[in-house]
């Protein structure tokens, strides 16, 4: 079965804000839910998008199999730190709901990930450079959505940019 995708609606409140739903699991109903620029930040950072649950945490893959709680590279909790869900909702990643305190944790996850990003960039380099580079993954796209606009069909939101505009 194909893994559901990563979906974006338009925040309630202030206009112009986007709150992206990233499934959790193939098969789960569950969604965690994240501001769009946190979101853009995390692909920047080369964290995958197929996200799951385990131990009331929503973890992710990095490279090279690193496995990270979004939460703590959200906050950048360094050892000793533990984050708080404010409303008790794991899911819910939106940073208003993230409070770091003193804790048990032993590892500083946004340090961890920053680390093998930056290593994997350089072997890409290096193979590059040989002649041998080959993907061994799709690249993730970061959105930017300039307007929203109704679909005829229900419950469906398209994403487009105003006629005539250069993509960024």
């Amino acid at each position: 079965m194909k893994a559901r995708s990563v979906r974006i609606t338009e925040a309630e409140g202030p206009k112009g804000l986007f709150v992206v739903h990233v499934p959790l699991s193939r098969f789960g109903k569950d969604e965690a839910v994240l501001e769009l620029s946190a979101y853009n930040e995390l692909v920047a950072l080369k964290l995958y998008p197929n996200w799951s649950i385990l131990g009331g945490g929503v973890y992710a893959r990095g490279p090279n199999g690193l496995r990270l709680l979004v939460a703590r590279v959200l906050t950048d909790a360094k050892a000793g730190e533990v984050v708080e869900y404010r409303d008790g909702n794991p899911l819910n990643l939106c940073l208003e709901n993230l409070a770091v305190r003193d804790g048990f944790s032993t590892k500083h996850d946004r340090a961890l990930l920053v680390e093998a990003r930056d290593r994997l960039e350089a072997e890409k380099a290096e193979s590059i450079k040989a002649g041998s580079y080959h993907p061994r993954f799709r690249k993730p796209l970061i959105f930017r959505p300039d307007s929203v606009v109704k679909s005829r069909r229900r419950g469906r939101v398209v994403y487009s940019q105003p006629q005539g505009a250069v993509p960024r």
